[in-house]
């Protein structure tokens, strides 16, 4: 005959001094555009005010100028990925992206110049755009409307 012994009952404690970093909020944000192009525009727009509120208002040069070329398999995954590359090179230029210049827009491709001003601190870090829960239509008055998914990250 085997011996077998209990299994011990394991309890779980949250350890003091949790990392917060890795904390997130989500927030919802509706644009609201005249053409497919101009929710484009308005989404960088709004994400360079989430940023850094006020850093693009009175733009008269720019520091940065670069182009960005993106592809999605679906109008509403070039949104995101557009975004997400912005995003990713805000951190990596330390540059508030503020307006753009398309080359080319179709539904799987996006060509455009980008132009930013250097900045020093964010009032908010966004951690990413997030692919689902985003939405992109067009309503009965020809206006295009699309809520963005943003994660940010809490101090």
């Amino acid at each position: 005959m085997e011996n077998h012994t209990k299994p011990r009952k394991i309890s779980w404690k949250p350890r003091s001094g949790i990392n917060k970093s890795n904390t997130v909020a989500v927030k919802n944000k509706e644009i609201i555009g005249s053409t497919f192009q101009n929710l484009f525009e308005k989404s960088l727009k709004q994400m360079s005010k989430i940023l850094k509120p006020g850093a693009c208002d009175e733009l008269r040069h720019s520091n940065c100028v670069m182009e960005v070329t993106v592809n999605g398999d679906t109008p509403e995954e070039l949104m995101v990925n557009f975004l997400n590359r912005i995003l990713k090179w805000t951190y990596l230029h330390q540059t508030i992206f503020c307006y753009m210049n398309v080359k080319e827009l179709t539904d799987s491709t996006l060509v455009a110049q980008v132009f930013g001003v250097w900045y020093h601190a964010l009032d908010q870090k966004i951690k990413h755009i997030k692919n689902y829960g985003f939405t992109r239509y067009r309503n009965v008055n020809g206006i295009w409307k699309s809520t963005i998914v943003l994660e940010f990250e809490m101090d």
